[in-house]
């Protein structure tokens, strides 16, 4: 019985302040006990006197407790007692507004008969009257009366007396076993208030279930409760307990399988790795669990890159690992590649010096420098010997995947090492190069330390014999002959290469070398078109690069020119002359439309049109037939903002020539008549386009009653439904606004859980719509997880969702008709045991040619990856 007593005094702890139990009674607290009958003051004075408390307070003896007063007669140390324990438990449980922890603790005590003589009548007495929730006005009642405690508390103990009375019933702890009984008080104490959130009674019913009751399906339903608040879960390992369900076959109805269900071991490994709080050893043991699944592609998308970021995860714990990892059917190899691939790497880390291999060293240390390198060149072959065998068994002939995983575990461990240099990846890199892996030599090579040029030269020649045609490779290689052998023609000829390729940093490389004529001459055309092309492909030091020139060389006027009437998609480099910004002399000197304009968009990052000089500027350009002004000035109708408006008849032929979509146009018009015309005016011919099926128009109108709060009725959402029809992804997203706002403004309660799972729906069909996945539209958040995140929706609900999408697209309900998609969603649900989804999908792909079964299966392998994160709660209780 000690168990109990224990649980009991632990959740006293969580559920009072830190004061509440101290070893120094108020001369309040005694008065409130002793004269007010106040229940918490009485419970507080019995916890004073209990003598399996030892106090420590330094006034005191250990089997003492002080009590302050100011009357000198009462002011002391008072022995503990355990008659006095029991009195003032008795007047706290007696009294007319009881304290349900006293009774707890009451009853315990007379199950228990240490304190008070054994009477287990007695006992259950108590704890069932602790266990009886509150009555309202009981709760009215704590809250009246003069204590200074939070009365509140008195309503702590009604689910500790509901979990003791379970675990007695379900232990035959002093009583009969009665299992009915026990669930019972199990339940009860799961949603009380001062005790569920502990998840003791959730992890208690599964063990009944599963131990006791036989009833697999809620067995698993209550260990997956049981893990809600896992900080208090010291005393089992329920997360331990519900990924070896899944890994040993176990389903979400309860039966089992004979193969690993690894989709729910990988949902719940990403939760407990990602988001939870566990023990070390567990959430080590966890990586290298999800680390294996993603390296095999078990339950997830093979991903190296995954991989190698789980197991430096879990090596970054604890390097030293030494237990058995009992997770799937391929334990062995498992293992096997734990530690004879991964832990060597790590074990050694602090072990390793940084030694300064230089050409003076091996000159004066010859000796010593040959014994490092031998030990260094033993120590890889050992490893290569023991990995290779390892990593053949998981990749074969799968380089690029073999490549991938070694280059992040590359750059985890560049991440985990303070030093400058990684003697710890040489192992890495040698087991690379013997798996004649390109990335093993020209990442070898950028370890120049203790290499000479023709060793480096000899790497990278290795690494492009593997691949001929990589960029990286090509780039690096220009690197070592443009900054160390100082042959310029040579690094341009591999920097041109990779350039061809698409690598931005060449093409700003090339850029700089024409730019500044290191040891060429100097070509500024070459310098533009290079540093040109490195800026469109977003590398930030090209677009931000300085040209310097002077005012006398004969490019200028070229090199100036090519500056005005470059189409900037990005904020292009400044021309400095003379240490001044070119366009700002020009201003100064001969302002042009052309030199404003460019000039404000380069200090406004890319939009000129932030002021009204600039916006001037701008309509002048376009008039002249500047049509990249003209495309400037049009997007600014869309976004509500005109710091000045061309003519009428300017504007509307400029919209006319960009444009092909007619009611597109019709709409731009009118969001000119906002600037010119009155709001009545602009309203008016808002409604006009509208009824005469503008969808821009009634998206805008939509977008108006949904940001002014405006009354919605069936015929907002009959317009969204309409729009919805012809695939607008707007009306889409106006829809996952529309249940957002009704989720909080609906004042009843009870409609809220509708609105979310609509909600949830509709992100899904605008995600469908727009054929991209994103998370939340209100949230920072990027995990697709998110998209489920309300804990309102259970998995069962996330299945009908599933089924609702994949009907609207093979009916073309309320939706365009789209085999491909319904026949995805069908396929998810069959994956995830949803048996009845069958036939669909096999009555679709009949339907689909080779072509489109090409696209379903890439959607299909994305959906998997982004759509996994369900509820992780298979079964309701209402369903038993």
């Amino acid at each position: 019985m000690r168990n109990l007593k224990l649980l009991s005094l632990f959740s006293m702890v969580c559920a009072f302040s830190s004061d509440a139990f101290a070893d120094t009674i108020s001369q309040n607290v005694w008065s409130l006990a002793i004269n007010k009958h106040d229940s918490v003051a009485q419970y507080t004075v019995a916890h004073a006197y209990n003598p399996l408390v030892e106090n420590k307070d330094l006034d005191c003896e250990t089997n003492q407790f002080y009590l302050k007063s100011k009357n000198k007669k009462l002011q002391g140390c008072y022995d503990k007692s355990a008659d006095k324990y029991i009195e003032f438990l008795t007047k706290a449980a007696e009294n007319s507004s009881p304290s349900p922890l006293a009774q707890t603790d009451l009853g315990i005590a007379y199950i228990e008969g240490e304190l008070v003589a054994k009477d287990i009548k007695k006992g259950l007495y108590w704890l069932e009257k602790a266990a009886s929730p509150i009555s309202d006005k009981a709760k009215l009642s704590l809250t009246e009366g003069n204590s200074k405690f939070d009365k509140q508390l008195m309503k702590n103990g009604v689910g500790l007396a509901q979990y003791v009375l379970g675990k007695l019933y379900h232990q035959g702890i002093e009583v009969k076993a009665d299992y009915d009984k026990a669930i019972k008080y199990y339940e009860m104490a799961s949603q009380s208030d001062d005790f569920g959130s502990y998840d003791a009674p959730q992890y208690q019913l599964y063990q009944l279930y599963k131990n006791k009751v036989n009833n697999p399906k809620m067995a698993l339903y209550w260990l997956e409760q049981s893990l809600g608040n896992m900080k208090y879960n010291d005393e089992w390992d329920a997360a331990t307990e519900i990924v070896d369900y899944f890994l040993d076959g176990g389903q979400i109805d309860g039966s089992k399988s004979e193969q690993p269900n690894y989709p729910w071991a990988a949902k719940w490994l990403i939760e407990f790795v990602k988001g939870r709080s566990l023990k070390d050893e567990t959430r080590q043991k966890m990586a290298f669990q999800l680390a294996w699944l993603y390296l095999n592609g078990l339950g997830v998308e093979r991903d190296p890159k995954e991989a190698a970021t789980y197991y430096h995860l879990g090596m970054n714990i604890n390097p030293d690992v030494n237990f058995d990892i009992q997770s799937s059917n391929e334990q062995t190899l498992q293992e096997q590649f734990l530690l004879n691939v991964i832990k060597p790497i790590y074990e050694n880390i602090d072990n390793n010096q940084t030694i300064e291999y230089s050409a003076f060293f091996e000159t004066i240390y010859p000796d010593k420098f040959k014994k490092i390198q031998a030990t260094l060149d033993y120590a890889n072959n050992l490893y290569i010997e023991n990995a290779s065998k390892t990593v053949e068994a998981i990749f074969g002939d799968n380089l690029k995947d073999e490549q991938i995983f070694y280059a992040q575990l590359d750059k985890e461990l560049q991440s985990y090492s303070d030093l400058e240099e990684f003697p710890h990846t040489s192992p890495l890199l040698a087991l690379a190069q013997h798996r004649g892996i390109a990335y093993g030599f020209y990442r070898d090579a950028e370890n120049l330390m203790g290499k000479s040029s023709n060793e480096l030269i000899k790497l990278y020649q290795a690494a492009l014999k593997i691949e001929p045609n990589n960029p990286i490779i090509l780039y690096r290689f220009g690197t070592l002959y443009d900054f160390i052998l100082q042959d310029t023609n040579t690094a341009i000829s591999y920097y041109k290469q990779a350039a061809d390729l698409g690598d931005a940093v060449a093409n700003y490389r090339l850029g700089v070398i024409y730019y500044l004529g290191k040891n060429i001459e100097q070509n500024y055309h070459e310098a533009w078109r290079y540093l040109d092309l490195a800026a469109k492909q977003y590398y930030v030091p090209a677009q931000n690069f300085l040209i310097t020139i002077d005012k006398s060389h004969p490019e200028f006027e070229w090199l100036t020119t090519q500056y005005i009437e470059h189409q900037q998609t990005y904020r292009s480099p400044t021309v400095m002359v003379d240490g001044e910004d070119w366009l700002k002399v020009q201003k100064a000197n001969n302002p042009s439309p052309k030199v404003i304009y460019h000039l404000t968009k380069h200090n406004s990052d890319r939009n000129g049109l932030k002021t009204y000089e600039g916006c001037k500027a701008a309509i002048e350009l376009a008039t002249q037939g500047n049509t990249l002004a003209q495309r400037e000035l049009v997007k600014q109708l869309n976004k509500n903002y005109f710091l000045c408006t061309p003519e009428q008849n300017l504007i509307f032929s400029w919209i006319d020539s960009i444009y092909r979509d007619d009611q597109y146009k019709q709409f731009l018009k009118l969001k000119y008549y906002k600037f010119t015309k009155t709001d009545e005016q602009y309203q008016k011919e808002l409604n006009n386009l509208a009824d005469n099926q503008n969808h821009y128009a009634i998206i805008e109108l939509l977008n108006n009653t949904q940001r002014y709060y405006d009354s919605r009725d069936d015929n907002y959402l009959s317009k969204i439904k309409m729009l919805l029809k012809s695939g607008n992804v707007s009306a889409a997203e106006l829809l996952i606004r529309y249940y957002t706002l009704d989720s909080y403004l609906n004042s009843d309660y009870h409609q809220i859980p509708n609105s979310i799972y609509q909600h949830t729906k509709a992100i899904l069909l605008r995600n469908d719509l727009a054929n991209y996945v994103s998370a939340l539209p209100e949230q920072t958040y990027t995990e697709p997880k998110y998209i489920y995140a309300d804990n309102m929706l259970s998995s069962s609900d996330i299945y009908q969702m599933w089924f609702e999408l994949a009907d609207m697209h093979e009916q073309g309900v309320d939706i365009p008709k789209n085999n491909i998609f319904a026949y995805v969603w069908y396929s998810l649900l069959v994956e995830h045991n949803q048996t009845q989804a069958l036939n669909k999908v096999q009555e679709l792909k009949a339907q689909l040619t080779a072509e489109e079964l090409t696209k379903t299966n890439d959607k299909l392998n994305q959906y998997r990856n982004l759509y996994r994160f369900l509820p992780l709660t298979h079964v309701e209780l209402n369903q038993e």
